[in-house]
């Protein structure tokens, strides 16, 4: 510093402030015009004064660093700041660009980053934002995040992060886009400047950013998604991971943006301690005995990464899975080390029981996390007794903490050791603490991948990284977040989820080797499991009877066989399939496999399974409560989780079927087809693993019940169904065949009207052959009686064929040639059972329904047994049944006797048939549905009479019947009512000149005539065409004998009609005399040639009087 001299004469250095004054007078007038009245002035006097600040002109005008840094705090930084509130735009643009360029000169930003914090928020951290430009807010936020943020000192942070709260919350909403990803990219800077910026605010902060994740541009929650990371990263309380973290951000895991949802699954791997997995066995192992064990907030963020596993991009799905393996393999070798730890006793003694296991871990793990926070406490003393002494010493314009402050930085430091784990510990070593611990806010997903083919073995040996980890607890300056490692539940214990029992489960334990199961990953194909589906109150029919192949031979033991390896092609690449799983056999003594979906590569690792063991119960309870949500992507949401959750809980999900099968009961008819179809997916995994013993009971209960509604018996067979595809053939018994078949057969399920429940029956039997093939002898006839019953719905001709095709599959599980052998087996015990007390028989009773489709399918079986069928019939068509009931037996009959196989045995009962059944249906009675049960009677008996089945003998016998058979049909062919019962009557009539006319007495045929010729004259042309042949086989069977006045008469009127003006008509009649001609020619003759004359065209009676003469030629 230059000399000078007083005035006394003796020499004195000059004092900073002197400079510091001598400089500011310098720029005083430009500083007084920052006030000016006048715009253009104050803009004036900003561009001068950043030239007199940071313009260098060569001659030394430029102030030392020091006195520009004293000048801008005490003096210059005030009155621009006031600029930044100028009307003017143009100005407060100019302040902020001078106050940028400034900071980014000075060796100490403090003071200007907090006196800049205060006037942002007076302008943009109220509810009104007073700021109204756009482009100044960014330009503010740029100032923070490029020139005062990186640059403060940290225990200035510490002082504003209650303003810049004010700030963030109001611009997190702002119109702007820009704007609220500046306010994101906020947080991340301090977050990275100091995790323990935000101390006990992370809450606040987190409950500001979650609202925005729902912003409409993806690149806006991207950002606000990296600002809740940090947040994370800095350290969040179990409550705030629970209560606001998971269900705040769980809506990105559907978001429809692939870079989103991929950013989101990568964040919560890495919040699960992903990248901890490539620490080495002994790293771990040191870990483990320091106490220093991470929190893995299992319960409250696997449920999340879960989510990914099932994402509709498949590269997504991949990378989700891989990073589950990861985790599940460092999990799992914490687990080990601390299971060995804790289970060694005094002088190496191995304590016995589960129960002392568990003590004696929490009374080790209470005593490490109390040694760990008395050892932090003494570090955070000492650390900060060290920064108010060298604060004390600093410059005095240096800005100290408060005692109030400090006092929260504490509390908050101590409440942090109890949160997460930061491995700042770890500084030793060429590894990272950001590379490990998870405190890189960039998230990176070019992490080294687990080595799945060592996944499921025991071995301690980790996966191998080129740089080694080592824990020194000597040189350890604070512990962010060491806790105990048990994942327990501490806020709700639950008893019977343990989650660390005195030992880790062993491999036969969790399933890996449970007999007859092996899982198989599922080609790139993408195959489906089920060829229907599930059908509730909405009619969804997702059909579970997909056909499983192979032989029914012993099954031996358990194994992985993961599918093979194929290139993988980055892009669109979807998972459609909806979480289907397929049931193969593999070929080896009746070994079955099950194939699981992509992204699964095998079976998932004993680590992943452990992880989901351990909290399977806390979280399937909420899944279940989602699956009743109104709104469907939530639906969709837990269906996608439980399907992953059963994969990864394989034989435990025994445990939770109290709960999950009423949850399968209503989801499986859900509105959406995705969602049943993913729970009947997940419904497929739980089969294979749980036996029926243990699921049986919980899913026939509601069948039976008469309070359950049709559409919950229909979602109830679903669910039986999917279990039933779902369990391997070794898994089944002879005893849980029995008793699903006798639910089967009870009157609410085998007799439902409902049309879901009928098409859910059919898969629950499919099923059921499929896997018990054999065992179903001891129930084939109630299953053969259910299968006739579908048969015999009406209106559905895709049920009855498949039915039919169901039954030809059980006669093959039986070792039967053909369905044929299931009719001859059965058919005395089909007969028994619908003769039995047919005097009272109902006719609504399904039974006559079966009775009926077995009748039609088993021909020649009840050839013997029809005349015991008699007194049924007989019933059945008495007039006061119901004439629905009348009219499908009358056809049933029909389709009986068109039946050749059955012609030897209906021939000697023809007068029962024709006297008993058909005469009697065919008398009048009034109303429409009896007019059709007398046409049912009238096509019936001319089917029979067509056929061959009544003799001349039988039909003489039938004709002294007092019931009559020949008024009941002149009745019938007099019906006014109903036209097709005078038509079906014609074709009777017909049949009855064939077989009785030779012996039809003479009063009998004049009788005949008058109701032929009443026909003649019908109203409608069709019956006067259908009479024709009747009339014609009259004279056919008529005897030379009869009376030749009534022959006479009856051809007069005949010939009248060979002049009508239809042709049809005029042919007919033609045919009638040609065959009068063979009995009575000269007749004939006399009557055509009175009336030739007389006729418009005598061509047809020239045509007749020929014939006549060829007869009468032959006769002479």
């Amino acid at each position: 510093m230059a000399e000078l001299t007083d005035e006394l004469g003796y020499p004195r250095e000059i004092t900073k402030q002197e400079v510091v004054s001598a400089f500011l007078q310098t720029i005083q007038r430009p500083l007084n015009c920052l006030s000016a009245e006048e715009q253009q002035s104050r803009r004036n006097a900003i561009e001068r004064l950043h030239v007199c600040l940071l313009k260098d002109d060569g001659a030394g005008s430029l102030p030392p660093m020091d006195v520009l840094q004293a000048a801008w705090d005490e003096v210059i930084l005030e009155k621009v700041l006031r600029c930044v509130s100028d009307p003017t735009e143009k100005c407060r643009e100019l302040a902020i660009n001078l106050i940028r360029e400034v900071a980014q000169s000075l060796t100490e930003v403090d003071h200007t980053l907090k006196e800049t914090v205060k006037v942002m928020a007076e302008r943009m951290g109220q509810e009104e934002v007073l700021e109204s430009s756009e482009e100044i807010r960014l330009q503010l936020y740029s100032l923070l995040i490029d020139a005062l943020l990186p640059e403060c000192e940290l225990p200035t942070l510490q002082t504003i992060v209650d303003p810049l709260h004010r700030i963030v919350a109001v611009t997190l909403f702002d119109h702007f886009h820009e704007v609220q990803k500046r306010a994101c990219s906020v947080i991340v800077t301090m977050a990275n400047r100091d995790p323990e910026v935000f101390g006990n605010k992370t809450g606040i902060f987190l409950k500001a950013l979650v609202p925005c994740l729902s912003h409409s541009h993806s690149r806006v929650r991207i950002a606000v998604f990296q600002a809740i990371d940090a947040m994370m990263q800095c350290g969040l309380t179990k409550g705030l991971v629970a209560q606001q973290l998971g269900p705040g951000t769980k809506s990105l895991a559907f978001d429809h943006t692939a870079a989103v949802r991929e950013l989101y699954f990568a964040s919560v791997a890495n919040w699960l301690n992903y990248k901890l997995r490539a620490m080495s066995g002994e790293e771990i192992h040191q870990a483990v005995l320091s106490g220093k064990i991470p929190r893995f907030h299992l319960p409250e963020l696997l449920p999340l990464l879960l989510l990914g596993v099932t994402d509709d991009c498949l590269d997504i799905a991949t990378s989700t899975y891989e990073k589950l393996e990861g985790i599940g393999e460092i999990y799992k070798k914490f687990i080990d080390h601390l299971d060995t730890r804790v289970r060694q006793g005094p002088g190496g003694k191995r304590y016995n029981t589960a129960e002392e296991d568990a003590k004696i871990m929490e009374k080790v793990m209470e005593e490490d996390r109390k040694c760990q926070e008395r050892y932090e406490r003494e570090m955070r003393e000492k650390q900060q007794e060290e920064q108010r002494r060298s604060q004390t010493d600093n410059d005095t314009r240096k800005p100290t903490l408060s005692s109030s402050t400090s006092q929260e930085i504490s509390l908050y430091q101590s409440l942090r050791s109890q949160t997460g784990w930061m491995e700042k510990e770890m500084a030793e070593g060429s590894t990272s603490a950001e590379e490990i611990g998870d405190t890189d806010l960039q998230l990176s997903n070019d992490c080294r991948e687990p080595d799945n083919e060592a996944l499921d073995s025991d071995s301690d040996q980790p996966h191998i990284s080129p740089h080694t980890l080592s824990v020194d607890t000597e040189e350890t300056t604070k512990n962010e977040g060491c806790v105990s490692v048990l994942p327990v539940e501490e806020s709700q214990p639950r008893p019977e989820n343990k989650v660390l029992e005195s030992t880790v489960l062993s491999d036969a334990q969790l399933g890996i080797n449970a007999p007859g199961t092996r899982i198989e990953a599922v080609d790139s194909k993408g195959e489906h499991s089920t060829e229907g589906g599930a059908s509730g109150a909405s009619g969804l029919h997702i059909l579970t009877n997909q056909e499983l192949k192979g032989n029914e031979g012993g099954i031996t033991e358990s194994t992985v066989s993961p599918s093979p390896k194929e290139d993988q092609k980055k892009g669109t690449s979807e998972i459609t399939d909806e979480g289907a799983v397929k049931k193969l056999d593999s070929g080896d003594a009746g070994e079955e496999t099950l194939q699981l979906p992509k992204p699964y590569q095998g079976r998932p690792s004993a680590g992943c399974r452990l992880m989901v063991e351990a909290f399977l119960r806390p979280m399937i309870e909420p899944v279940l409560k989602e699956l009743k949500q109104w709104t469907t992507p939530t639906r969709l949401c837990a269906a996608r989780m439980l399907h992953t959750l059963m994969v990864l809980a394989e034989v435990l999900a025994k445990d939770n079927l109290d709960i999950l099968v009423p949850a399968f009961f209503s989801a499986v008819g859900d509105d959406d087809v995705k969602v049943a179809k993913r729970v009947v997916a997940t419904i497929h995994i739980v089969g294979f693993y749980v036996p029926p013993r243990k699921w049986l009971a919980l899913v026939l209960k509601p069948l039976g019940n008469t309070k359950t509604s049709q559409a919950q018996r229909a979602n109830a067979l679903v669910v039986t169904a999917a279990f039933l595809y779902g369990t391997p053939r070794k898994a089944i018994e002879e005893k849980h065949v029995v008793k699903i078949c006798d639910k089967l057969y009870e009157k609410e399920v085998c007799c439902s009207d409902h049309s879901a429940v009928q098409n859910q029956l059919l898969s629950v039997v499919t099923n059921l052959i499929q896997v018990a093939g054999a065992l179903c002898k001891t129930s084939s006839f109630k299953i053969f009686i259910l299968l006739l019953q579908l048969q015999s719905v009406e209106g559905d001709a895709e049920l009855q064929k498949r039915s039919g095709q169901v039954l030809e599959d059980l006669a093959q599980a039986l070792g039967m040639e053909s369905s044929r052998d299931l009719y001859v087996q059965h058919v005395q015990s089909m007969l028994d059972i619908v003769t039995a007390g047919h005097t009272g028989c109902s006719p609504s009773l399904p039974e006559k329904r079966v009775f009926q489709t077995f009748m039609r399918n088993a021909n020649e079986t009840v050839g013997p047994h029809l005349e015991s069928l008699m007194p049924l019939f007989s019933v059945c068509l008495q007039d006061d049944q119901d004439p629905a009931l009348r009219i499908s037996f009358l056809q049933l009959l029909d389709e009986l006797f068109e039946k050749q196989e059955l012609e030897s045995s209906w021939a000697p009962l023809a007068p029962d048939v024709i006297g008993k059944l058909l005469i009697p249906c065919g008398v009048w009675r009034a109303s429409k549905t009896e007019a059709s049960v007398r046409y049912g009677a009238m096509v019936a008996l001319g089917t029979f009479l067509r056929r061959g089945l009544c003799s001349q003998e039988h039909m003489q016998e039938i004709m002294q019947m007092p019931e009559g058979l020949l008024p009941v049909v002149t009745t019938c062919i007099d019906e006014d009512f109903f036209l097709d019962v005078r038509r079906a009557t014609t074709h009777v009539m017909y049949q009855i000149f064939r077989v009785s006319g030779p012996i039809l007495s003479d009063e009998d045929r004049t009788k005949l005539i008058k109701v032929l010729m009443k026909r003649m004259d019908d109203s409608s042309n069709l019956i006067r065409r259908a009479i024709l042949p009747a009339v014609a086989m009259f004279f056919t069977t008529m005897p030379t004998t009869f009376s030749d006045s009534e022959v006479r008469d009856f051809l007069s009127f005949l010939v009248v009609h060979m002049n009508d003006e239809h042709p049809h008509i005029q042919e007919g009649v033609c045919k009638v005399m040609e065959a009068c001609a063979v009995k009575k020619p000269e007749i004939l003759e006399e009557v055509l040639c009175s009336v030739r004359d007389h006729q418009r065209s005598p061509q047809h009676i020239d045509r007749v009087l020929a014939v006549v003469a060829q007869h009468t030629h032959k006769s002479a």
